[in-house]
């Protein structure tokens, strides 16, 4: 990694990682950790701060609604719910939409 900047190899991997995200023909899990692994293995990160990252509770809740999200796709409730917030937006115009922001939050 002699004449390899770190910050341009993280700018081009965080690059891929974001396209490859928008692309969505991959799982966004094998996205994210083969970006973390390509940081790993060019020597950007070292393996003490991966792991760590790992064991950061804001990466577990995150991990954890991805769960969530996934089990109410799953089960259909998510459609549901989606269908139900359209028709809501569609009936009360812009008031919906703002309904529908504060249950986001």
């Amino acid at each position: 990694m002699h004449g390899l900047n770190p910050q341009a190899i993280t700018l081009v991997v965080l690059a891929a990682v974001v396209l490859a995200m928008i692309w969505d023909k991959l799982r966004s899990d094998v996205v994210a950790l083969t970006g973390a692994a390509i940081l790993l293995l060019t020597g950007v990160v070292r393996p003490i701060q991966v792991q760590s990252a790992f064991a950061s509770p804001a990466i577990i809740a995150l991990a954890s609604l991805f769960v969530i999200a996934y089990a109410m796709e799953l089960s259909g409730l998510l459609d549901a719910s989606i269908r139900g917030l359209a028709s809501l937006c569609r009936r009360i115009g812009k008031a919906g939409l703002w309904i529908v922001i504060a249950l986001a939050e």
